[in-house]
């Protein structure tokens, strides 16, 4: 589930870069995890309304992969044996 938000990151950074450069405004390139808030401070804001619910959507999956990588780390520390297929199969199937 994670790579596929990280997927869905990319593409979205990649179509607002894209869009800002058509209108004239390249952006610089920071860290994936704060393009969101670098841009929304980099950007003319006549250009805003255009990119504005992209930055949105953004935030919201850039926080969402930032909670599951809190939640992998929190598992990570709690000793949990990891589950495989035939701990869920009835032991006369084992």
């Amino acid at each position: 589930m994670r790579d596929a938000l990280v997927r869905n990151r990319v593409s979205l950074i990649n179509a607002i870069r894209f869009t800002l450069k058509s209108l004239g405004h390249p952006v610089r390139n920071p860290s994936s995890e704060s393009f969101h808030k670098t841009v929304l401070a980099d950007i003319p804001a006549d250009c805003l309304p255009v990119v504005q619910p992209l930055l949105t959507v953004l935030a919201h999956v850039t926080e969402q992969i930032k909670a599951m990588e809190r939640d992998l780390v929190r598992r990570s520390k709690q000793d949990i044996p990891p589950r495989n297929a035939s701990s869920r199969l009835p032991a006369s199937a084992r």
